[in-house]
């Protein structure tokens, strides 16, 4: 699969950090099909977007990064999940919740 092919959604509460990976994405030629503000909208849009990968901010209002990452597990299985978070103490839960990878924020 190459980049062009790969198929993203970004879930973040901060617009301006959500907006800032999308940009970020894009310029790697990575397809962002979907966005989302918090875990039930994500939940929403899985279905329809059929993401290859997801990075989930780890502290959002309502169900947690982690939360997310869970649901989407048991919802779509082969899609990826990426924790993307600003708080470096989640990463152990992030992995144990079955999370590719852990990336800080700056």
């Amino acid at each position: 699969m190459s980049k062009k092919d790969l198929r993203a959604m970004v879930v973040d509460d901060e617009p301006l950090a959500r907006d800032e990976l999308v940009f970020l994405l894009t310029q790697l030629d990575v397809e962002v099909v979907a966005q989302a503000g918090d875990a039930p909208s994500a939940l929403a849009a899985l279905d329809e977007a059929r993401p290859d990968v997801v990075f989930v901010d780890l502290r959002m209002p309502g169900p947690d990064g982690l939360a997310l990452a869970e649901s989407i597990s048991r919802r779509c299985g082969d899609a990826t999940v990426i924790v993307v978070s600003a708080h470096d103490d989640g990463a152990v839960r992030a992995y144990e919740a079955g999370v590719l990878d852990y990336l800080l924020k700056p």
